[in-house]
């Protein structure tokens, strides 16, 4: 399941060529439970790219985004990573030293009480980019079955290329979880003090 495709990201980040995240794990790229978008706890993915002082910056905006979303909605979220956050841009991108922010797609049913006009600044990207960091919007998964399928198709085709070489890549899944988010806090706290 979920889990053991997380256990086996954990173990080790499957780089391509093009410094992103492997499409799939393994040799066979039709095995469903091992293609991307890969399941991952927030607490891993804080471990695996807080690896410079910048990345912990936007990450420390990521936790607090996912914190204003939970206190807003208090429900089920998926969020699906990607974009330049999830690839080793400082070794392989020229002209590109650090990622600017980190991408994020969630995929959550809106409730009924939800107002755009209060509620929405989470997914106004600039907005969410100048406070979080986060390059931030939503997939409503109760909009009806045709735009679900084309919201959908659309993130993962954007999220699932590097667009500078149109190398297929893959992205991550991950909770919306206060629990998994308080480890990842810890995790991130350690990485900022060297320990």
């Amino acid at each position: 399941g979920g889990t053991d495709v997380g256990n086996q990201m954990s173990a080790m980040v499957p780089w391509t060529a093009y410094g992103c995240i492997a499409p799939y794990l393994g040799d066979d790229p039709t095995l469903k439970k091992r293609l991307s978008p890969f399941p991952v706890p927030a607490e891993w993915f804080v471990r695996a790219f807080g690896w410079t002082r910048h990345r912990q910056q936007l990450l420390r905006g990521f936790l607090r985004y996912r914190q204003a979303l939970w206190d807003q909605v208090h429900r089920e979220v998926l969020q699906w990573g990607g974009g330049s956050f999830l690839e080793h841009v400082e070794a392989v991108r020229e002209g590109k030293p650090f990622p600017e922010d980190i991408d994020v797609v969630s995929l959550m049913s809106v409730p009924d009480w939800w107002n755009p006009e209060e509620h929405g600044s989470l997914f106004e990207p600039e907005l969410t980019k100048k406070e979080f960091h986060v390059d931030a919007y939503v997939i409503e998964t109760d909009a009806g079955a045709e735009v679900l399928i084309n919201d959908a198709t659309y993130w993962h085709g954007l999220f699932g290329h590097q667009r500078t070489t149109l190398a297929w890549k893959g992205m991550l899944a991950i909770r919306l979880d206060p629990v998994d988010d308080a480890a990842a806090w810890q995790t991130l706290h350690r990485l900022v003090l060297g320990t």
